[in-house]
């Protein structure tokens, strides 16, 4: 089983992914006749080898070729030259992922992509994510280097992808909007709503742009804090834009297999929160656990206890990250009937985890993997087992035995 190890040393955007992956091996030629089928203006892309603090690297750059407008954030370190078009909504970039030659594996990825720099762009500016239009999709260039990377990971053929904590860089950024703190407040929305581990580094400067944390959001099964024991077979380096003195400012994937790997692959702290209430209705209750589960609760759920004077009543369990502290005590106060909570941190010990999608008659299945002592088992979202049953006039079970017999046959 092949699996990807991205190494953030300085920071990460799309250009850096994808020029990583051709350093890696990936073949440049296929990747950019499969891009070229995308209905997109005409554009040029430039890859070549540079050298940054003494690593050789790839480099890539993609260009319009019928307009000399720049990018609206020029600070950014690490993102290529960029030529801007006309503003495009996230309907016109679904609609482009819908409409693209690509297997299904390539187009949710990049819808997943789209939609999640577009919630972020539009949480910071007050709007829907479908009224909202953001300069980090507006441009040929980031199309190229969402579909591209995800190409790039489908010619792999690579079955996990890890990353490190990642390193977003520090200090302020000048940008159409005005001066905007490191890092941009879309890249702070996806690391706290995706419970991204990150850290400043040491350069003062822009280095991990939006389009690059929603890459690695969708693209990478888990983040570690310590790197993993590996035996790499191939290692690529993708450059950013500026030639740091002291720190390369690349981008590093090392293919191969971890090794001495346990089931669990990653031990982390989250908080729990636990508190009793009997005057709280089903419905009430129900409805909180909505609002956890939408604020960043990693669990949440209820076990019915006999109380003092042998009252039936409930005890509610929460679970989140860290990060998510803050919110999570927000709604406990404000929308349980609690008088307090007990607060403890404790370890959580994740599975290896994967996720892919298969076709079955005609609907994208979403399948989740788990490595179970040596065997990976597979289980298909609920959501999508009914649906399927409902298409099909199939039992739920039926759809179920369906999906399994198609994951079975690949």
């Amino acid at each position: 089983m092949k699996e990807l190890f991205i190494e953030t040393i300085s920071g990460a955007a799309g250009d850096m992914l994808l020029a990583a992956f051709f350093d890696l091996g990936v073949d440049q030629n296929m990747i950019k006749q499969s891009l070229s089928k995308l209905p997109l203006d005409d554009w040029e892309m430039r890859v070549n080898k540079v050298t940054r603090a003494g690593i050789q690297a790839t480099y890539v750059e993609v260009y319009e070729n019928h307009t000399h407008a720049s990018h609206n954030c020029q600070q950014h370190e690490n993102h290529h030259h960029v030529h801007e078009g006309r503003h495009r909504h996230l309907s016109d970039m679904l609609k482009l992922a819908d409409e693209s030659p690509y297997s299904e594996f390539v187009k949710s990825r990049a819808r997943d992509v789209f939609i999640l720099l577009a919630e972020a762009e539009a949480k910071v500016h007050g709007k829907s994510k479908e009224e909202v239009h953001f300069h980090e999709i507006s441009g040929i260039d980031t199309a190229i280097d969402v579909f591209g990377v995800f190409l790039a990971l489908e010619q792999l053929d690579v079955k996990r992808v890890i990353c490190s904590s990642v390193v977003t860089g520090f200090g302020s950024v000048k940008c159409v909007h005005g001066v905007m703190p490191v890092p941009a407040p879309a890249t702070t929305e996806i690391l706290a709503n995706k419970s991204i581990p990150h850290n400043s580094g040491t350069i003062e400067s822009e280095l991990l742009t939006p389009t690059g944390i929603a890459l690695l959001a969708v693209l990478c099964d888990e983040f570690v804090l310590t790197t993993p024991q590996m035996i790499s077979s191939k290692i690529g380096y993708g450059a950013g834009k500026r030639d740091f003195t002291n720190v390369p400012n690349v981008l590093r994937m090392r293919l191969g297999k971890m090794v001495g790997e346990s089931q669990s692959t990653l031990n982390s702290l989250v908080t729990e929160y636990v508190f009793v209430a009997d005057d709280m209705t089903a419905e009430a209750i129900s409805h909180l656990s909505s609002v956890l589960f939408e604020a960043g609760a990693v669990e949440a759920y209820v076990r019915h206890v006999t109380m003092k004077k042998n009252r039936l009543g409930h005890e509610l369990v929460v679970l989140c990250d860290l990060s998510h502290e803050d919110i999570i005590e927000q709604i406990l106060i404000t929308q349980s009937t609690t008088l307090g909570f007990r607060k403890s941190r404790v370890e959580r010990v994740v599975l290896q985890r994967r996720h892919d999608t298969v076709d079955v008659c005609g609907l994208p299945i979403r399948i989740k993997y788990a490595y179970r002592f040596d065997t990976w088992t597979a289980k298909p979202e609920y959501d999508d087992v009914s649906l399927l049953a409902k298409q099909e006039n199939l039992s739920f079970a039926a759809a179920a035995k369906l999906i399994i017999g198609k994951i079975q046959s690949l």
